[in-house]
């Protein structure tokens, strides 16, 4: 869960995304579009942490629900985050438990903590 980032807008949660580059000069982030959508700037948090870095929206497209969004990290941020590793498409597919890592909203406002809900993959032919 090292990849996985908080989006919060005019101090209201808006949803969850993930580190998918990282570079002294600039991290990458991927959200769905839906969750920036009309917004330019927005903060990041990482869990169980209070920073906010300022981001802003590199690319969206509303047709695939992608977003790519930018932020400058600091030297600590550099040292303890990872890119999110993609799987290999082209190996076989295991169909064993799977997890699905995300923020949510709660009516006491922002859970900085992923929520992390356990199932199974399933493939239909």
């Amino acid at each position: 869960m090292m990849s996985v980032v908080s989006l919060v807008y005019a101090s209201s949660p808006r949803g969850s995304g993930f580190i998918v580059y990282a570079s002294p000069e600039a991290f990458l982030a991927m959200t769905c579009e839906h969750v920036v959508r009309g917004y330019r700037e927005l903060q990041i948090f990482f869990p169980g942490e209070t920073k906010a870095y300022k981001a802003r929206v590199l690319r969206h497209d509303p047709t695939i629900d992608l977003a790519l969004i930018s932020f400058l990290p600091d030297g600590d941020c550099l040292q303890r985050r990872v890119p999110l590793r993609f799987a290999d498409l082209n190996a076989p597919l295991n169909c064993g438990a799977v997890r699905m890592i995300g923020y949510h909203q709660v009516p006491q406002g922002r859970l900085l903590s992923p929520g992390v809900f356990d199932g199974n993959l399933t493939v239909q032919e």
